[in-house]
């Protein structure tokens, strides 16, 4: 009888696990949409162009057009636009790197001292 219910829990665990699927394809597809409707055919090619090299930088691109585009910040996108987006984007997301040197002393080894 634990068979069946395991054999029933699979069934459930397997359709719970489609319609996430089709659910996370539909909003996918929205943002696709959306997306469209804020680029031109220029920036929307320039964006997939980024999404080719940096696909997690694209995705945040995406985020912030879709936000300001909700908000009514923002109206159609073309390239020049999207270049200005995206420098002022950069300028926020850039990780400065910062290299310290520490140097020992001459005369501080441990390895000398038993």
């Amino acid at each position: 009888m634990s068979q069946q219910y395991d054999v029933g829990s699979q069934k459930a665990s397997g359709e719970s696990e489609e319609s996430k699927k089709q659910q996370q394809e539909a909003l996918e597809e929205q943002r696709r949409l959306m997306l469209k409707q804020i680029l031109t055919p220029e920036a929307s090619e320039r964006l997939a162009n980024i999404k080719l090299v940096k696909p997690e930088k694209a995705r945040m691109l995406e985020d912030s057009l879709i936000r300001s585009a909700q908000y009514g910040r923002i109206g159609k996108v073309d390239e020049e636009q999207l270049k200005q987006f995206l420098s002022q984007f950069n300028e926020m997301t850039d990780k400065k790197t910062k290299v310290t040197i520490s140097r020992r002393k001459a005369f501080d080894d441990d390895e000398d001292d038993f």
